[in-house]
């Protein structure tokens, strides 16, 4: 199959192939029918009654719950990383509550929103990890929903499910690789999260918008990518993009008039205005027009800068380390995926005349598809899987584009291209950010999940579709699909038991116990010999990452900056940061083993952050050391040492 001819489809031979035989049921009619006229509305009322018909509509929500729990059961307490990022999650928060304010005692790279909002549920439900977990598993459940139910819209009950399943057993909860935090539980950046629900809701709400009806979901859409400025720039600018893309196709599809058009586009604009601009006034409480501007502008400001482009690990996530390299992995990925799908494709048309050996030779082929992905597991690089990703959702963008502006009479049709079209917008655009090394790990975790849903129903149900309609048998491509998703599916999980499982070591307890790798107990340790030897009125500087030891300790840092790791001391400069330590120098500093390798220097002293290090040197002394000398060799130690008296 070439990808996605059928995007949107109006099946003008669903008719005829119902009287040819072609189509073997009314549900499969009645799907067809509803991706292309609307759904039939008489047809669906005559079913409620049905006991099978309660069944196919519960049945789906009852396995994405049923499948939350228990994927929830198995993860439980192991999703943060015991020092990398999940602790500036916690103590940014934490600090909100003390008194303290963002990007005046706090040195922030992001928007607002996320750490005001974490503030909030620490001052209702108290300080902990525990607090976050809840909450965080609370907003998954909003976004699976409305995941389902965008879904539902442009696909089957079925496929929507699929879609729904994949999310939460390869995005939401699994860890790939041995670093945590990216998952929808306990994320490395709260903005991620939070700005792709936020837009998913914006989608959500213009889906629902028609000219003509009332206001409130245009403001939806409008107030919700306004909340999503405030969170990160490359999920902000997405869904910008996204939103206003869509926006736009509705004024062209529906035709309201140009002062209805035009008073649309103010609505909406001022809906999406208002959420930063009320940002600006509150900040500007506390400090100048100027800075409270660039504390509303949040990572916008810095997502454009060349000093961060520069280092190896933002080029590496963006496949730009070596692009000729890239673009062949991508291009053998593509034709690895056609060879799957491609003869299936063309089987499933061929076979047009009904009977009972049709299920047979899908069962088959379906086994034989998974029995020959699973001989070959380790031989199969799968963390390259979603290679094609930006190309293949880029051609359902451009086919739902071009059924789009065809303007389909129907308005039915037309509500459902518009979606697809916004949807494939937002997935592609989220892609941008690792456009030529697109995974499911690392920021693959959220930016790349929406790609993964809509090529999971292009699979299920899209694709399928269009081969009914075509007379052809169109369970000869799902179950392989599925039997082939179900395999990548078990990978991904098996994978992330392994990392669960070398999580055996519990850090600190009560309410803010997690599971940890091998650190767990030099961080346990060293918590310790913090409870003996610091007070806890005293002062505490982590360098140069590991801001989780100073929440679990509770031991505040007393500068602004709280990580050091090359991408800050970019940003913030290194001689800014040593100046404010100078002038507020804390009591105890500890010195964290960290390979910073994948930034480009190794060590913080030796390969940066000399300035700081030497300082650091001069100016205290050693107290108690777990573990090896950090930042000397490859094994890890954390020591603690006290501010010199002289």
């Amino acid at each position: 199959m070439t990808t996605l001819s059928w995007v949107g489809a109006g099946y003008s031979s669903v008719t005829h192939a119902r009287k040819k035989g072609m189509i073997e049921n009314t549900e499969q009619l009645n799907r067809s029918k509803g991706r292309s006229l609307g759904y039939n509305r008489s047809v669906v009322t005559a079913s409620v009654d049905n006991p099978t018909y309660a069944v196919g509509r519960w049945a789906g929500p009852i396995a994405i719950i049923v499948t939350g729990v228990v994927m929830v059961y198995w993860s439980w307490g192991a999703w943060p990383d015991v020092l990398v990022d999940f602790g500036r999650e916690l103590y940014v928060p934490w600090q909100l509550t003390e008194g303290k304010a963002l990007y005046v005692d706090i040195a922030y790279l992001n928007g607002p929103l996320s750490p005001y909002v974490n503030a909030l549920w620490f001052r209702l439900f108290g300080v902990s990890v525990l607090t976050l977990v809840l909450c965080n598993i609370a907003l998954l459940t909003v976004l699976v929903w409305l995941a389902f139910r965008l879904l539902r819209r442009i696909a089957g009950r079925f496929a929507a499910t699929c879609a729904c399943l994949t999310l939460l057993t390869v995005f939401a909860f699994t860890q790939p690789i041995s670093v945590g935090n990216y998952n929808f539980v306990c994320p490395y950046s709260h903005e991620l999260t939070h700005g792709l629900l936020l837009c998913t809701a914006s989608i959500a709400c213009l889906s629902r918008y028609r000219p003509g009806s009332g206001p409130l979901w245009l403001i939806g859409a409008g107030a919700a990518l306004g909340l999503a400025f405030l969170t990160k720039a490359e999920v902000f600018l997405a869904g910008a993009v996204a939103v206003t893309t869509g926006l736009a196709l509705m004024i062209w599809l529906e035709r309201p008039g140009r002062r209805a058009a035009i008073r649309l586009t103010v609505l909406f604009i001022s809906s999406m205005l208002l959420p930063p601009a009320m940002a600006f006034g509150l900040f500007n409480l506390v400090m100048p027009a100027d800075q409270a501007l660039r504390a509303a502008a949040g990572s916008l400001v810095y997502v454009f800068g060349e000093g961060l482009l520069s280092l190896d690990y933002y080029r590496k996530g963006l496949g730009l380390l070596d692009p000729g390299a890239s673009v062949i992995w991508i291009l053998a990925w593509i034709v690895r995926h056609l060879a799957l799908f491609l003869p299936v494709g063309l089987l499933s048309l061929a076979l047009r005349k009904p009977g009972a050996y049709r299920a047979a030779i899908a069962v088959i082929v379906s086994l034989g598809v998974a029995g020959a992905l699973a001989w070959n597991v380790r031989e199969i690089e799968w963390r390259k899987l979603l290679l094609p990703w930006p190309l293949f959702v880029g051609a359902i963008c451009v086919i739902a584009f071009i059924r789009a502006v065809r303007r389909p009479a129907d308005g039915e049709a037309r509500s459902r291209l518009l979606l697809i079209c916004t949807l494939s917008v937002f997935a592609l655009a989220l892609l941008a950010k690792m456009v030529l090394n697109t995974r499911v790990y690392h920021y693959g975790f959220a930016l790349a999940m929406p790609a993964t849903l809509l090529i999971v129903v292009t699979l299920t149900d899209w694709i399928p579709a269009f081969i009914a309609s075509r007379g052809g048998y169109a369970w000869l491509f799902r179950g392989p699909a599925l039997a082939a998703m179900a395999v990548a599916v078990f990978v991904h999980v098996h994978r992330s038991h392994e990392v669960y499982n070398a999580k055996t070591h519990l850090v600190s307890g009560g309410a803010d116990a997690f599971g940890a790798d091998v650190r767990g107990d030099a961080v346990n340790t060293m918590l310790d010999e913090i409870e003996t030897h610091v007070p806890p009125d005293a002062s505490l500087a982590v360098f140069p990452e590991g801001v989780m030891i100073n929440y679990l300790s509770r031991r505040a840092n007393p500068t602004s900056y709280i990580n050091f790791m090359p991408p800050e001391l970019i940003v913030f400069g290194e001689s800014n940061i040593l100046a404010a330590f100078q002038d507020n120098p804390p009591d105890f500093v500890v010195l964290v083993h960290k390979d910073t390798s994948e930034y480009g220097p190794r060590f913080f002293g030796r390969d940066y952050g000399q300035e700081l290090f030497t300082w650091i040197r001069e100016n205290y002394q050693p107290v108690s050391l777990v573990g090896a000398t950090p930042l000397q060799t490859d094994d890890f130690g954390i020591l603690l040492l006290e501010a010199s008296l002289e």
